[in-house]
């Protein structure tokens, strides 16, 4: 959210940061409210490529687990099949100057910038006066998503000790990504 207009664009279209004041924020504007993080984040953007599913789940970044026991709220594990095969992505190998940029980019704005291609618009100019059949819209693929069961965090008191909240933390944290992966198998 640190690009100029973007971020503006982006709140327009009810999106936000993942903060912790920002997802608990939204998590209290009132019965039903929901929150939606992907929990790969940038990392995993840049790892996006046709028929390969590489998730970035981190064992150490659990802080949407410790917001969801902190406010009470669920956790439901959704997975989207074609997500990755609806734009093509340049390579970028690890150490690479294209991979060494995007984690300056990630590190200066807080987004990670692909270079994606998808199929270009049927009249659009890059076909009409260049005749390439590549553009920036995604490209016609099937993309199946599947919602898990969701997981009921018990609200702990915000004065909780220490070793009971990382011990809740950790508990959760295990049972969403074993309903993840259920999702996914």
């Amino acid at each position: 959210f640190y690009v100029p207009f973007l971020r503006e664009y982006f709140l327009a279209l009810g999106v936000n940061d993942v903060s912790r004041e920002s997802c608990i924020t939204n998590l209290r504007r009132g019965p039903g409210a929901s929150i939606m993080i992907v929990v790969g984040g940038a990392a995993e953007a840049l790892e996006a490529r046709p028929n390969e599913y590489d998730l970035t789940i981190s064992t150490k970044r659990k802080g949407f687990v410790k917001i969801a026991l902190q406010e009470g709220a669920s956790m439901v594990p959704v997975f989207s099949f074609g997500e990755v095969d609806v734009f093509n992505q340049w390579a970028n190998p690890e150490g690479s100057k294209l991979r060494r940029f995007q984690k300056w980019s990630t590190s200066i704005f807080g987004i990670s910038p692909p270079i994606v291609v998808g199929r270009a618009l049927k009249s659009g100019v890059l076909k009409r006066w260049f005749g390439w059949n590549w553009g920036i819209m995604p490209l016609r693929m099937p993309v199946h998503s599947v919602v898990g069961a969701p997981i009921d965090c018990p609200k702990i008191a915000p004065d909780a000790d220490e070793k009971t909240l990382s011990e809740a933390i950790d508990k959760y944290h295990a049972l969403y990504l074993e309903e993840l992966k259920k999702v996914y198998e």
